[in-house]
């Protein structure tokens, strides 16, 4: 007698469709991070092995964010050794209206009707109906590849098409090579259209043959599965430009998106005026709320661009037949067509929208550190640490980026290199997130603000800390163990916390004596006779690496366990960085 246990789980993909079609609950509770929280370690993706945790590039670095759209809801990055994790309960996303953004656009009602060209609106604005583009077609097959992550809902368009197909009298095959579908691989979907059933001769586009490449996720179009079908010549591509969860960021929170060379690699495979990009996740989620409704929109964008052969009535009655979000997928295909009319309109738009684009900066983060100069970084530190310390502290910051300008302009004139990295290095040493500062930035009116921007109704926030002195039993791999904390709780806690930063690392802090705050204070020392060691003996020569010492602290990220694991990394680095400094300045003095 063997007794064997049968569980029905579904996978993530399956739920996330009952949710859709309202045959699963939908959890009214969202798990959201505090941008000026987050260290971008990214450890919140290694414990939940899941991709929609998405790095975003903001003003202070990389951070990491929640695709809501993609979040199945098992709330299994909480675990993740981090403050910076809250859950909003009692929450319904926030999204875009869109009828309102019909009336900015100038469309009104009747915004998505059939027009002639010419047929303008009132005083000579935007037109009041979108014109009607030339479908190409189908007296031979017409051969559409659709390129996705499963999912999304790739194998659903390929559905809807050969449904539209079918609407209009013609025939149709749709062949789904769905492989990993369900944990987020590529999936494939073929489709052909023909008015002639006998002029489809296999299910499967052959190599060189796809009249249009449908890339709803940038990776998987520039596959060699799909970039297989393309002809140079005829092939016309239309891709969504957003970044798409990707599974090398777990694990490597310095993972670097290989866009500019993904969209090289379909602009060198098709000719020239053939590859049209859009961002669609970023545009549906402003404008239709959510980034499930990218596929609908890339479709209507397509079809307004003249590359589907199938009628817009077609199309619109295949979303009705299927029966789910009836309405948001018909608006999301409108707006597809609305921004492959009227790109500067939406994009208007769309820049007041709602948040939720994969890999975009939160509100008040527009501006990444990169783009600042080594001047500009040196006056934003100091008022921040200004502000989250002391007076003292803002010149002690600014009395050694004094030295470092004054020694790198004397061996290198010109030169900002060695200045802009110690700007944020010594930056992020003066400034850790220790639980004073987590207080103080929690307490921060935008944190409550881009809540806001992101749910609606009647919410609460759940934190989510483990408390100094008493949660230091560790669980396996050295974590200590997180609690749950209510709103009513916590957020005194964070008041008293936050007004009491002044005494920090004086006598009258209780804290300073935990290994976080020694090694913050070791840390701080440590980078500051490093600094003096560089310029000591900097010279043109080395002073790249003087730079990459420098910036060394911008790789110790996390807290507790993971930033003391990250911290070692960096030392090793950081010997190997002195050894070469120490070669190249003896080299020099040869």
């Amino acid at each position: 007698g063997v007794t064997v246990l049968v569980y029905d789980q579904p996978c993530a993909a399956q739920t996330r469709r009952g949710r859709a079609r309202g045959e699963s609950p939908t959890p009214s509770r969202r798990v959201f991070i505090n941008e000026r929280v987050c260290e971008g370690c990214a450890d919140c993706a290694v414990v939940s092995n899941c991709v929609a945790v998405v790095p975003v590039e903001t003003e202070f670095g990389r951070k990491s964010a929640i695709d809501q759209a993609a979040c199945n809801l098992d709330f299994s990055c909480l675990a993740g050794a981090c403050p910076a994790l809250v859950t909003v309960e009692g929450a319904t996303r926030r999204g875009a209206g869109a009828a309102a953004g019909l009336e900015l656009a100038g469309l009104g009602d009747a915004g998505l009707g059939d027009a002639g060209p010419g047929d303008a609106g009132p005083g000579g604005g935007a037109p009041h109906a979108i014109e009607t583009p030339d479908l190409p077609r189908a007296q031979e097959p017409y051969a559409i590849v659709v390129a996705g992550v499963g999912g999304t809902g790739v194998v659903t368009v390929g559905a809807l098409l050969g449904m539209a197909a079918h609407l209009d009298g013609n025939y149709a095959t749709v062949l789904d090579m769905t492989g990993l579908a369900q944990k987020g691989g590529a999936v494939v979907s073929h489709v052909q259209v023909c008015s002639g059933a006998a002029r489809i001769h296999a299910a499967r586009i052959a190599t060189g043959e796809a009249d249009l490449l449908l890339g709803s996720d940038l990776a998987v179009a520039v596959g060699d599965e799909a970039m297989s079908k393309i002809d140079p010549a005829t092939t016309r591509v239309v891709v969504n430009t957003a970044r798409g969860p990707v599974a090398d960021y777990i694990g490597n929170p310095e993972f670097v998106h290989p866009q500019a060379e993904m969209e090289g690699t379909l602009e060198a495979a098709v000719a020239r005026g053939r590859l049209d990009r859009v961002d669609a996740s970023g545009l549906a989620a402003r404008l239709c709320g959510d980034t499930q409704h990218t596929n609908l929109f890339l479709i209507g964008y397509a079809w307004q661009k003249g590359a589907i052969p199938i009628t817009l009535a077609s199309l619109q009655r295949a979303v009705e037949l299927n029966g789910v979000a009836v309405e948001q997928n018909l608006s999301a295909l409108a707006w597809g067509r609305v921004a492959a009319s009227r790109p500067a309109a939406v994009a208007a738009i769309g820049a007041g929208g709602a948040g939720g684009a994969i890999g975009e900066a939160g509100a008040g983060s527009q501006a990444a550190a990169g783009a600042l100069t080594a001047s500009a970084l040196v006056e934003r530190n100091a008022a921040w640490l200004r502000s989250s310390h002391d007076a003292r502290t803002e010149r002690r910051y600014r009395a050694l980026l004094e030295k470092v300008g004054a020694r790198e302009n004397a061996v290198a004139p010109g030169s900002e290199r060695l200045l802009a990295a110690v700007a944020r290095g010594y930056f992020r040493v003066l400034a850790p997130k220790d639980e004073y500062e987590v207080a103080r930035l929690y307490r921060d009116p935008e944190f409550k603000r881009e809540i806001a921007r992101n749910f609606a109704g009647d919410y609460r926030v759940r934190y989510y800390f483990a408390l100094p002195f008493v949660d230091r039993a560790q669980r396996a791999g050295g974590r200590p163990r997180k609690r749950a904390v209510p709103h009513w709780i916590a957020e005194p806690l964070l008041a008293v916390l936050a007004r009491g930063r002044h005494i920090r690392q004086t006598a009258f802090d209780p804290l300073r004596f935990t290994p976080e705050h020694r090694a913050h204070r070791a840390a701080l020392s440590r980078y500051e006779r490093d600094v003096a060691r560089v310029l000591d003996g900097l010279c043109a020569q080395n002073l790249g690496i003087a730079a990459e010492i420098a910036g060394l602290e911008e790789s110790v990220r996390g807290f507790g366990a993971v930033r003391a694991a990250s911290g070692e990394r960096a030392d090793r680095k950081r010997e190997s960085l002195l050894e070469a400094f120490e070669a190249s300045r003896e080299a020099v003095a040869a």
